[in-house]
Protein backbone atom coordinates (compact mmCIF):
# COMPACT_ATOMS: atom_id res chain seq x y z
CA UNK A 1 0.00 0.00 0.00
CA UNK A 2 1.02 3.40 -0.85
CA UNK A 3 0.61 7.05 0.97
CA UNK A 4 -0.42 9.89 -0.63
CA UNK A 5 1.78 12.91 -0.13
CA UNK A 6 1.12 16.50 -1.17
CA UNK A 7 4.59 18.26 -1.61
CA UNK A 8 3.92 21.85 -1.06
CA UNK A 9 7.25 24.29 -2.17
CA UNK A 10 5.48 27.53 -2.27
CA UNK A 11 1.60 29.47 -1.58
CA UNK A 12 -1.27 27.46 -3.33
CA UNK A 13 -4.61 27.07 -1.92
CA UNK A 14 -5.18 22.94 -2.32
CA UNK A 15 -8.94 21.20 -1.73
CA UNK A 16 -8.27 17.09 -2.92
CA UNK A 17 -10.52 14.36 -2.71
CA UNK A 18 -9.90 10.65 -3.42
CA UNK A 19 -12.48 8.02 -4.64
CA UNK A 20 -11.32 4.30 -5.81
CA UNK A 21 -11.79 4.82 -9.83
CA UNK A 22 -10.75 2.89 -12.49
CA UNK A 23 -10.50 3.04 -16.77
CA UNK A 24 -8.84 4.77 -19.18
CA UNK A 25 -11.32 7.58 -20.72
CA UNK A 26 -10.65 10.70 -22.57
CA UNK A 27 -12.41 12.82 -19.50
CA UNK A 28 -12.05 12.13 -16.09
CA UNK A 29 -14.40 9.31 -14.75
CA UNK A 30 -17.24 10.18 -13.23
CA UNK A 31 -17.15 9.04 -9.34
CA UNK A 32 -18.69 10.21 -6.10
CA UNK A 33 -16.10 11.92 -4.66
CA UNK A 34 -15.35 11.55 -0.56
CA UNK A 35 -13.69 14.63 0.84
CA UNK A 36 -9.69 14.40 2.46
CA UNK A 37 -9.76 17.78 3.54
CA UNK A 38 -12.27 19.21 6.22
CA UNK A 39 -11.48 22.86 5.29
CA UNK A 40 -11.24 23.41 9.48
CA UNK A 41 -7.86 21.43 10.30
CA UNK A 42 -5.48 18.65 8.94
CA UNK A 43 -7.23 15.66 10.39
CA UNK A 44 -6.21 12.90 8.69
CA UNK A 45 -2.81 14.00 7.78
CA UNK A 46 0.49 14.73 9.07
CA UNK A 47 2.87 17.59 8.06
CA UNK A 48 7.19 17.12 7.61
CA UNK A 49 9.34 19.83 6.95
CA UNK A 50 12.51 19.21 5.94
CA UNK A 51 14.43 21.06 9.29
CA UNK A 52 12.00 20.10 12.07
CA UNK A 53 10.75 16.85 10.95
CA UNK A 54 7.12 15.59 11.65
CA UNK A 55 4.20 17.66 13.03
CA UNK A 56 6.28 20.42 14.13
CA UNK A 57 5.34 23.63 12.43
CA UNK A 58 5.32 26.62 14.52
CA UNK A 59 5.73 29.21 11.75
CA UNK A 60 2.33 28.33 10.22
CA UNK A 61 3.71 26.68 6.70
CA UNK A 62 0.27 24.76 6.34
CA UNK A 63 -2.61 27.00 7.21
CA UNK A 64 -6.31 26.73 7.37
CA UNK A 65 -7.95 29.80 6.13
CA UNK A 66 -11.43 29.98 4.81
CA UNK A 67 -11.91 26.66 4.36
CA UNK A 68 -9.02 26.77 2.59
CA UNK A 69 -5.09 25.16 2.77
CA UNK A 70 -2.59 27.98 2.58
CA UNK A 71 0.95 27.30 2.28
CA UNK A 72 3.34 29.65 2.44
CA UNK A 73 6.50 28.06 1.37
CA UNK A 74 9.07 29.09 3.82
CA UNK A 75 10.62 25.73 3.97
CA UNK A 76 10.72 22.51 2.05
CA UNK A 77 8.18 20.01 3.60
CA UNK A 78 4.70 18.44 2.59
CA UNK A 79 1.57 17.28 4.03
CA UNK A 80 0.80 13.57 3.42
CA UNK A 81 -2.42 11.46 4.24
CA UNK A 82 -2.05 9.20 7.35
CA UNK A 83 -4.31 6.26 5.51
CA UNK A 84 -3.09 4.24 2.91
CA UNK A 85 -3.90 4.46 -0.60
CA UNK A 86 -3.46 1.91 -3.82
CA UNK A 87 -6.31 2.80 -6.21
CA UNK A 88 -8.11 6.34 -6.06
CA UNK A 89 -9.23 9.34 -8.01
CA UNK A 90 -7.69 12.72 -6.44
CA UNK A 91 -8.84 16.10 -7.26
CA UNK A 92 -6.98 19.21 -5.95
CA UNK A 93 -7.63 22.83 -6.82
CA UNK A 94 -4.97 25.32 -6.69
CA UNK A 95 -4.21 28.72 -7.33
CA UNK A 96 -0.85 30.49 -6.91
CA UNK A 97 0.01 33.09 -3.85
CA UNK A 98 2.70 36.35 -5.08
CA UNK A 99 5.44 35.90 -2.36
CA UNK A 100 8.64 33.68 -2.47
CA UNK A 101 11.07 32.50 -0.03
CA UNK A 102 14.89 31.91 -0.58
CA UNK A 103 16.42 29.72 -2.01
CA UNK A 104 13.55 29.81 -4.75
CA UNK A 105 12.66 33.78 -4.20
CA UNK A 106 13.99 34.94 -8.08
CA UNK A 107 11.73 36.12 -10.38
CA UNK A 108 13.50 33.63 -12.71
CA UNK A 109 12.26 30.70 -10.73
CA UNK A 110 9.08 29.20 -11.26
CA UNK A 111 6.34 28.34 -8.16
CA UNK A 112 6.61 24.29 -7.45
CA UNK A 113 4.13 22.38 -6.27
CA UNK A 114 3.10 18.95 -6.54
CA UNK A 115 1.50 15.52 -5.75
CA UNK A 116 3.52 12.80 -4.85
CA UNK A 117 1.61 9.16 -4.92
CA UNK A 118 2.81 5.47 -4.44
CA UNK A 119 4.81 6.98 -1.27
CA UNK A 120 5.78 3.36 0.03
CA UNK A 121 4.20 2.73 3.47
CA UNK A 122 7.95 1.79 4.68
CA UNK A 123 9.57 4.79 2.97
CA UNK A 124 10.85 6.86 5.75
CA UNK A 125 9.61 10.99 5.82
CA UNK A 126 12.47 12.96 4.03
CA UNK A 127 12.59 15.70 1.97
CA UNK A 128 11.63 13.95 -1.13
CA UNK A 129 10.49 10.82 -0.25
CA UNK A 130 10.56 7.53 -3.61
CA UNK A 131 7.28 8.56 -5.32
CA UNK A 132 5.57 9.32 -8.15
CA UNK A 133 4.97 13.24 -8.94
CA UNK A 134 2.16 14.88 -10.55
CA UNK A 135 4.28 17.76 -11.21
CA UNK A 136 2.36 21.38 -10.30
CA UNK A 137 5.02 23.72 -11.19
CA UNK A 138 4.07 27.22 -13.40
CA UNK A 139 4.07 26.03 -17.14
CA UNK A 140 4.92 22.55 -16.60
CA UNK A 141 1.40 21.38 -14.56
CA UNK A 142 0.83 17.51 -15.75
CA UNK A 143 4.25 16.30 -15.93
CA UNK A 144 5.36 13.31 -14.38
CA UNK A 145 8.49 13.32 -11.92
CA UNK A 146 9.81 10.21 -10.25
CA UNK A 147 11.77 10.75 -7.64
CA UNK A 148 13.91 7.91 -5.74
CA UNK A 149 14.13 5.72 -8.65
CA UNK A 150 10.81 4.90 -9.34
CA UNK A 151 9.83 4.20 -12.91
CA UNK A 152 7.15 3.66 -15.15
CA UNK A 153 6.26 2.80 -18.69
CA UNK A 154 4.85 5.32 -20.93
CA UNK A 155 4.09 4.39 -24.54
CA UNK A 156 5.66 0.77 -23.59
CA UNK A 157 8.99 2.20 -22.99
CA UNK A 158 10.35 1.43 -19.27
CA UNK A 159 11.84 4.73 -17.89
CA UNK A 160 15.24 4.54 -16.26
CA UNK A 161 15.55 4.48 -12.49
CA UNK A 162 17.22 7.91 -11.14
CA UNK A 163 17.17 10.47 -8.18
CA UNK A 164 14.69 12.31 -10.56
CA UNK A 165 13.28 11.66 -13.68
CA UNK A 166 10.96 14.10 -15.77
CA UNK A 167 8.26 12.82 -18.62
CA UNK A 168 7.06 15.97 -20.06
CA UNK A 169 3.23 16.19 -20.67
CA UNK A 170 1.71 15.51 -24.10
CA UNK A 171 -1.07 18.48 -23.64
CA UNK A 172 -1.18 21.19 -21.70
CA UNK A 173 -4.53 22.46 -20.44
CA UNK A 174 -2.35 24.81 -17.63
CA UNK A 175 -4.35 28.59 -16.35
CA UNK A 176 -2.36 31.43 -16.25
CA UNK A 177 -1.06 32.83 -12.74
CA UNK A 178 -3.80 34.00 -10.90
CA UNK A 179 -6.35 31.64 -12.22
CA UNK A 180 -7.59 28.75 -10.34
CA UNK A 181 -6.62 25.35 -12.00
CA UNK A 182 -7.99 21.99 -11.49
CA UNK A 183 -5.82 18.75 -11.14
CA UNK A 184 -6.93 15.36 -11.30
CA UNK A 185 -5.19 12.28 -10.74
CA UNK A 186 -6.39 8.61 -11.52
CA UNK A 187 -4.23 5.19 -10.09
CA UNK A 188 -5.74 2.08 -11.29
CA UNK A 189 -4.35 -0.77 -10.91
CA UNK A 190 -0.89 0.64 -11.44
CA UNK A 191 -1.49 2.74 -14.76
CA UNK A 192 -1.92 6.50 -13.80
CA UNK A 193 -3.56 9.37 -15.35
CA UNK A 194 -3.76 13.11 -14.87
CA UNK A 195 -5.58 15.39 -16.18
CA UNK A 196 -5.27 19.32 -15.98
CA UNK A 197 -8.53 21.70 -16.13
CA UNK A 198 -10.69 18.93 -17.98
CA UNK A 199 -13.79 18.56 -15.98
CA UNK A 200 -16.15 15.91 -15.91
CA UNK A 201 -19.18 15.71 -17.92
CA UNK A 202 -21.96 13.96 -16.18
CA UNK A 203 -24.33 15.27 -18.84
CA UNK A 204 -22.96 13.99 -21.45
CA UNK A 205 -23.30 10.43 -20.02
CA UNK A 206 -26.48 11.00 -18.91
CA UNK A 207 -27.87 11.90 -22.21
CA UNK A 208 -25.76 9.20 -24.01
CA UNK A 209 -27.33 6.83 -21.50
CA UNK A 210 -31.06 8.47 -22.21
CA UNK A 211 -30.27 8.22 -26.11
CA UNK A 212 -29.27 4.49 -25.72
CA UNK A 213 -32.88 3.77 -23.98
CA UNK A 214 -35.06 5.96 -26.83
CA UNK A 215 -33.43 3.64 -29.49
CA UNK A 216 -34.37 0.49 -27.77
CA UNK A 217 -37.42 1.37 -27.57
CA UNK A 218 -38.08 3.11 -30.92
CA UNK A 219 -36.47 -0.79 -32.26
CA UNK A 220 -39.98 -1.79 -31.32
CA UNK A 221 -41.44 0.39 -34.10
CA UNK A 222 -38.70 -0.02 -36.74
CA UNK A 223 -37.89 -3.40 -36.67
CA UNK A 224 -42.09 -4.38 -37.44
CA UNK A 225 -41.62 -1.79 -40.02
CA UNK A 226 -38.88 -3.09 -41.63
CA UNK A 227 -40.65 -6.71 -41.14
CA UNK A 228 -44.43 -4.71 -43.01
CA UNK A 229 -42.24 -3.09 -45.65
CA UNK A 230 -40.35 -6.58 -46.99
CA UNK A 231 -43.80 -7.91 -47.60
CA UNK A 232 -45.34 -4.89 -49.21
CA UNK A 233 -42.62 -4.93 -51.51
CA UNK A 234 -42.88 -8.73 -52.54
CA UNK A 235 -46.40 -8.45 -53.10
CA UNK A 236 -46.07 -5.44 -55.00
CA UNK A 237 -43.62 -6.98 -57.28
CA UNK A 238 -45.93 -9.91 -57.44
CA UNK A 239 -48.66 -7.49 -58.33
CA UNK A 240 -47.30 -5.47 -61.18
CA UNK A 241 -45.66 -8.84 -62.22
CA UNK A 242 -49.19 -9.91 -63.15
CA UNK A 243 -50.18 -6.57 -64.15
CA UNK A 244 -52.39 -6.24 -61.88
CA UNK A 245 -51.69 -2.50 -60.59
CA UNK A 246 -54.54 -2.13 -58.33
CA UNK A 247 -53.78 -4.52 -56.42
CA UNK A 248 -50.45 -3.12 -56.28
CA UNK A 249 -51.52 0.28 -54.95
CA UNK A 250 -54.32 -1.42 -52.87
CA UNK A 251 -51.48 -3.47 -51.28
CA UNK A 252 -48.98 -0.65 -50.50
CA UNK A 253 -51.99 1.51 -48.83
CA UNK A 254 -53.07 -1.34 -46.53
CA UNK A 255 -49.49 -2.20 -45.84
CA UNK A 256 -48.64 1.67 -44.79
CA UNK A 257 -52.13 1.64 -42.88
CA UNK A 258 -51.82 -1.52 -40.56
CA UNK A 259 -47.97 -0.57 -39.87
CA UNK A 260 -49.11 3.14 -39.20
CA UNK A 261 -51.89 1.88 -36.69
CA UNK A 262 -49.61 -0.17 -34.29
CA UNK A 263 -46.71 3.00 -34.82
CA UNK A 264 -49.67 5.41 -33.23
CA UNK A 265 -50.69 3.11 -30.56
CA UNK A 266 -46.94 2.73 -29.30
CA UNK A 267 -46.57 6.01 -29.40
CA UNK A 268 -49.28 6.67 -27.28
CA UNK A 269 -47.68 3.89 -24.93
CA UNK A 270 -44.05 5.78 -25.35
CA UNK A 271 -45.68 9.22 -24.92
CA UNK A 272 -47.63 8.18 -21.55
CA UNK A 273 -45.55 6.00 -20.31
CA UNK A 274 -42.14 8.16 -20.57
CA UNK A 275 -41.34 8.35 -17.04
CA UNK A 276 -42.09 4.92 -16.21
CA UNK A 277 -40.04 3.52 -18.81
CA UNK A 278 -37.09 5.71 -17.99
CA UNK A 279 -37.05 4.78 -14.30
CA UNK A 280 -37.78 0.80 -15.00
CA UNK A 281 -34.38 1.16 -17.65
CA UNK A 282 -32.20 3.62 -15.47
CA UNK A 283 -31.89 4.14 -11.59
CA UNK A 284 -29.70 7.13 -12.44
CA UNK A 285 -32.22 10.29 -11.72
CA UNK A 286 -30.23 12.40 -14.24
CA UNK A 287 -30.81 9.93 -16.84
CA UNK A 288 -34.21 9.77 -16.14
CA UNK A 289 -34.88 13.88 -16.30
CA UNK A 290 -32.94 14.40 -19.23
CA UNK A 291 -33.92 11.47 -21.32
CA UNK A 292 -38.25 11.72 -20.40
CA UNK A 293 -39.10 14.73 -22.38
CA UNK A 294 -37.20 14.09 -25.74
CA UNK A 295 -38.41 10.89 -25.51
CA UNK A 296 -42.16 12.00 -25.59
CA UNK A 297 -41.21 13.93 -28.74
CA UNK A 298 -39.68 10.93 -30.16
CA UNK A 299 -43.15 9.08 -29.56
CA UNK A 300 -44.96 11.88 -31.75
CA UNK A 301 -42.72 10.99 -34.72
CA UNK A 302 -43.55 6.65 -34.38
CA UNK A 303 -46.63 6.78 -37.06
CA UNK A 304 -44.16 8.97 -39.61
CA UNK A 305 -41.05 6.89 -38.68
CA UNK A 306 -43.31 3.67 -39.28
CA UNK A 307 -44.86 4.62 -42.88
CA UNK A 308 -41.77 6.13 -44.34
CA UNK A 309 -40.59 2.97 -43.95
CA UNK A 310 -43.38 1.28 -45.05
CA UNK A 311 -43.27 3.50 -48.00
CA UNK A 312 -39.91 3.00 -48.79
CA UNK A 313 -39.78 -0.42 -49.36
CA UNK A 314 -43.63 -0.26 -51.81
CA UNK A 315 -41.69 2.16 -53.94
CA UNK A 316 -38.90 -0.13 -54.02
CA UNK A 317 -41.07 -3.40 -54.42
CA UNK A 318 -42.36 -1.45 -58.07
CA UNK A 319 -38.75 -1.00 -59.11
CA UNK A 320 -38.40 3.18 -57.80
CA UNK A 321 -34.93 3.80 -56.40
CA UNK A 322 -34.66 7.41 -57.28
CA UNK A 323 -37.16 8.78 -55.20
CA UNK A 324 -36.48 6.20 -51.77
CA UNK A 325 -33.28 7.62 -52.18
CA UNK A 326 -34.31 10.98 -51.74
CA UNK A 327 -36.77 10.71 -48.89
CA UNK A 328 -33.70 8.77 -47.11
CA UNK A 329 -31.69 11.79 -47.80
CA UNK A 330 -34.23 14.03 -46.31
Amino acid sequence: MKKICTIILLIASVYTQAQVSSGSQLAPPKSKMTPLFNGKDLNGWYSFLASKGKNNDPEKVFAIEDGLLHISGKEFGYISTEKLYKDFHLVAEFKWGTKKYPPRDADTIKRDNGICFYFPAEEKDKVWPMSVECQIQEGDVGDIWLIGGATVMVDGQRTVPKDYLRVQKKADGEKPNGEWNRVEVVADKGNITYWVNVAPNPLGEAYLAAHIIAVRFEAFTYLPAVAWGAAVATMIGQSLGAGDIRRAIRTGNEGVLQCGALAAVLGLIYFFAAPQIYRLMSTDPLVREVGTRPFRFLALLQPLLATSIVYIAALRGAGDTRYPLLISLM
